[in-house]
């Protein structure tokens, strides 16, 4: 294990440039700035500034809450001059430079009121601009995410000062995601994090007490959010066996998404479409209710999911499609087939929803299909000024076309 340092020479030479004079601005406006978070930390790790800067705001004057709010409205007014910006919740101004953001905050105390179960909002914000160094870091999930970089006199040795009163860079160096403060296990997000980073760095999560926490008012929004940046369908498998073996309190619309821990571990593109691909593909057993119960949280169509469904069922049907029986078929033969009900059925899912079977990982099927019909993709409407074409009642036209592809 080797101790991350600081190094404020390679800092000043990765930081953006660009940024300087917005922020040569907020400062001789009297703030002092602190750069936090989760772009100081992948800094003491890969010696990268990433584009995404959140920076603490304080004061030296001692102002009230309602001057405090005041003077954050006039530093978004001066910088709205020069640069594009917008005003998030908290008075947090976000400034865009480019391809790079960065977001002002008031340094800030969040306090969960009662007894709980909590959702991930149900805090209390107090905006303190003289809010100490430990006080103000209290309120971050973990003590690696709570290190700072101190801007200070541009040319003075105190340019960038290491800011780090919770230890956050020896845990860090040590991989451990360690509780910024007290009110760490009232927000249930916070265990989605915690199995996030376990997943995405391999930090160990050996100081967190799951047992602490209740996910009874956790959000299907906030679940997907932190599955979505882990990047990882194993996300799915790691927290239901958490939250079974520590008996975690859970959303009843959460626990219908517990058939995607059967989906073997790969990389997410996270596409909730893709998503239901892969259960479908993991899960041989799931009954169509079952599989429209996950859409439906997951806020799917349901003609969709229930064609999906259907289709990927034909998909696999399809499997063993003998061509030879198929073209000694005469076309009223064919047209009253199983085969083509289901080739059918198939190239009518094809056509609303572009793409979506191409994905499906028995391309193998697919591939053998588009040999014998020619459906992937749609090509066969050449097809439709044949006089044989013509000539056919109606009702076997559609069959014709499919038939057709047999033969040549």
């Amino acid at each position: 294990m080797t101790m991350l340092s600081f190094d404020p020479k390679l800092f000043s030479k990765e930081f953006p440039h660009k940024v300087e004079e917005l922020l040569l601005l907020v400062m001789r406006k009297g703030f002092s700035l602190t750069l936090i978070g989760g772009t100081v930390r992948d800094f003491l790790v890969t010696g990268k500034v990433g584009k995404d800067l959140d920076f603490e705001l304080k004061h030296s004057m001692p102002y009230s809450n309602e001057e405090w709010i005041s003077r954050l409205k006039f530093l978004k007014k001066e910088i709205q001059k020069q640069w594009n910006c917008e005003e998030l919740a908290f008075n947090i101004i976000r400034v865009f430079i480019d391809d790079i953001e960065v977001e002002f905050s008031s340094a800030r105390t969040e306090k969960y009121m009662g007894d709980g179960p909590f959702s991930h909002s149900d805090f209390e914000v107090e905006l303190n601009p003289s809010l100490g160094t430990k006080e103000s870091v209290e309120r971050r999930d973990f003590t690696l995410n709570s290190i700072g970089i101190l801007f200070g006199a541009p040319g003075t040795e105190e340019e960038y000062l290491l800011v780090d009163p919770l230890n956050g860079v020896n845990d860090l160096s040590h991989k451990t995601l360690k509780p910024a403060g007290s009110e760490f296990y009232k927000d249930p997000v916070r265990l989605l994090r915690t199995l996030r980073f376990s997943i995405k760095y391999g930090y160990d999560y050996k100081n967190i007490e799951f047992k602490k926490f209740d996910l009874s008012l956790l959000t299907v929004h906030w679940f997907l959010a932190e599955a979505k940046k882990s990047r990882k369908t194993s996300f799915f498998k790691i927290f239901f066996d958490c939250i079974s073996q520590h008996k975690v309190s859970l959303n009843e619309k959460i626990v219908t998404l517990e058939p995607l821990s059967s989906i073997s571990d790969c990389e997410w593109s996270g596409r909730l479409e893709d998503l239901m691909i892969l259960l479908i593909e993991n899960f041989q057993s799931i009954s169509k209710a079952d599989f429209l119960n996950v859409g439906l949280t997951l806020n799917l169509p349901q003609q969709f999911v229930s064609s999906l469904f259907e289709n990927v069922q034909s998909l696999k049907s399809l499997k063993s499609v003998e061509k030879d029986k198929l073209k000694s078929m005469s076309c009223e033969e064919f047209s009253t087939s199983q085969e083509f009900k289901l080739v059918k059925s198939l190239h009518q899912f094809e056509s609303k929803f572009p793409e979506v079977l191409k994905q499906f990982s028995q391309k193998e099927i697919v591939d053998r299909l588009d040999e014998i019909f020619y459906i992937w993709p749609l090509g066969f409407e050449k097809n439709h000024d044949k006089p044989d074409y013509n000539s056919l009642e109606p009702e076997l036209r559609s069959s014709y076309l499919y038939k057709r592809q047999l033969d040549v």
